[in-house]
């Protein structure tokens, strides 16, 4: 069974290199850090806009 909106089983991902790319993280994290940084990224430019330095 498929329970999450990226197709993936829970094993999947959430078990330490399951996957070569993710390297020694797991797949739950590694998506969880690439949101962070898109999040991280969109402030930043919001900020450079409104800043006046």
């Amino acid at each position: 069974m498929r329970g999450n909106s990226l197709g993936f089983r829970k094993g999947e991902l959430f078990t330490k290199k399951k996957f070569d790319w993710t390297g020694t993280s797991t797949l739950g994290n590694y998506c969880v850090s690439s949101n962070h940084y898109d999040w991280a990224i969109k402030k930043q430019k919001i900020h450079r806009k409104t800043s006046k330095v």
